[in-house]
This record gives C-alpha cells, sequence and structure tokens, in this order.
C-alpha cells in the first residue's frame, strides 16, 4: 500500500474534518482522499478542500478504497455497517474506526464479515487544533502497511498510541477521550473562584486560561514528572502550598480516581449495549 492509497471516510463530521485537514496539511494528495456524508452541510463545508472526492453515499466512493474510515455518530454505526459489508469484496480494505464504543465483534457482526482488517482508534477533541492523542487496537488481520498508513493518518492531528488489548481503549476513552473535559471543567473552577474572591469575569478567565495552557506547555517541554514540576511551584508555607493542602483535605486525587473509573465502567457499559444492540 502507497501513501498515495485511496482512504475513504465515511462520515464527515468534525472529527473526520479535522484528519482530513491535518492529511492535507501534511502533503498527502487531495485527489486520494474521499468522503461520504448524507448532510449536504457538512458536504459543503468540505468543498474547501479543492480536490476531495465528496459524495452522499459511501457505495459511490468504494471503488478503489484501500482504507476506509468509519467516522459516523454510534447510533447509526450498525445500519452503515450492514450497508457496506456487502460491497467490501473478496479482499476488503482495513477499516479505521473512530466510533466510541464500537468494538471489534460488532463492527464484523454488524458488517457480516468475520475477516475484516479492523483497527479500533480513540481521538480526542484535541486533533482539532493538531494537538490531540489517539490510542488504537489493530486485529491480527490488519497487515503491516495498513497499520502504518492508519498511523499516519491519526498522527496528521497529533501523537499516537498502540494498545496491546482491544479492552484497555475502555481506558483510553475515560483518560483521554473524556479527559479535555476535565481540564476544562478544572478551569472553569479556578475562573469561579477567581471571580467570587472579586476578580472581574474577563480577567479570571484569562488568567485561568493562560496558566493552563502555560502548564501545559511547560509539561510537555520538560524531562520533569508532573510531581516534580508541582514540587519546585510548592515552596514550603507558601500560598501554592496552603491551595495544595485544600485539594488534598477534599480528597482530590481520590475524586480523579473515581472519576476515571466511573468514566471507564460508563465506556464498557456502552461497548455491551452496542453488542446486545439488534
Amino acid at each position: 500500500m502507497s501513501d498515495s492509497a485511496r482512504i475513504t471516510f465515511i462520515g464527515g463530521g468534525n472529527m473526520a474534518q479535522s484528519l482530513i485537514g491535518g492529511l492535507l496539511d501534511a502533503g498527502f494528495p487531495p485527489e486520494e482522499l474521499a468522503v461520504a456524508d448524507p448532510d449536504p452541510e457538512q458536504r459543503r463545508r468540505l468543498t474547501r478542500h479543492a480536490g476531495l472526492h465528496i459524495a452522499r453515499t459511501a457505495a459511490e466512493l468504494l471503488p478503489g478504497a484501500r482504507l476506509i474510515v468509519l467516522a459516523v455518530k454510534p447510533q447509526i454505526a450498525p445500519g452503515v455497517l450492514a450497508e457496506l459489508g456487502p460491497r467490501l469484496g473478496r479482499t476488503p480494505p482495513v477499516l479505521l474506526s473512530i466510533v466510541a464504543g464500537l468494538r471489534l465483534d460488532t463492527i464484523e457482526r454488524h458488517a457480516g464479515c468475520r475477516r475484516l482488517p479492523v483497527i479500533r482508534a480513540m481521538p480526542n477533541t484535541p486533533a482539532m487544533v493538531r494537538r490531540g492523542i489517539s490510542a488504537f487496537y489493530a486485529n491480527p488481520r490488519v497487515a503491516a502497511d495498513g497499520k502504518s498508513l492508519a498511523r499516519r493518518i491519526l498522527q496528521a492531528v497529533g501523537e499516537t498510541i498502540e494498545l496491546e488489548n482491544e479492552s484497555d481503549l475502555d481506558i483510553v476513552t475515560a483518560v483521554s477521550g473524556s479527559g479535555p473535559a476535565y481540564f476544562f471543567l478544572l478551569t472553569e473552577a479556578i475562573e469561579t473562584a477567581a471571580t467570587a474572591s472579586g476578580l472581574a469575569p474577563a480577567i479570571a478567565l484569562k488568567l485561568a486560561r493562560e496558566t493552563g495552557i502555560g502548564a501545559m506547555a511547560l509539561l510537555s517541554h520538560s524531562k520533569a514528572t508532573p510531581g516534580e514540576l508541582r514540587a519546585q511551584v510548592t515552596s514550603p508555607g507558601g500560598t501554592t502550598a496552603a491551595a495544595i493542602e485544600e485539594f488534598k483535605r477534599g480528597d482530590f486525587t481520590s475524586l480523579v480516581q473515581r472519576a476515571v473509573t466511573r468514566a471507564t465502567d460508563r465506556a464498557r457499559e456502552l461497548g455491551i449495549a452496542m453488542e446486545n444492540d439488534e
């Protein structure tokens, strides 16, 4: 499989558009990218990328596809797979699913095919600004060149991690898939506290937002661990130490652990529900 192999996206929503934009920015030929979406507004947004093949239905684009990116909403994925299955041919292309909670067995069952080379991936919303991270798991039928192309697609919007177990994707969903919301919640809480302490709302928001951005940039560029960086800011008896003491008093670490565990459990529940959905 060459780098210029046809990639067909089924679904042209925000994540698909982020991946397409990242690929084009990285120099991938637009004429080797195709997108199918029934929504005329989504298709209109995609026309800003000159050279893309854009269609209403996937059936129009499947001939010649070497890798299919399934990027639809979970509730419509079974119907899309049922329509795709009979059209995949004797040597089906790699199917890269970024549908949350859609397990490999479920994909194969709805597609009516037990020989599909399938990769499950969980990108996250920072992909929209090319700062995402995606974890993926490939079943044994995915050849090295198919895995390489899938990795290139995901790396167009950030970092990638390959997993050894499909079940780890439930934890990934809780950590990095849902994780941006945790950071937004903390930023929101700091903004609210600053406003309650007397700062103007606009100043409180700017301070909270830019502090978070700066702290993450420092973490990204430093070889130190998060704990080591925290310790560098926390002088004994100082203001940071007083604040950290309050976090500990509220059992902050345990609260985060419970939240991530609950999100992991919910990811598993949704996956089981999709498996049982006929």
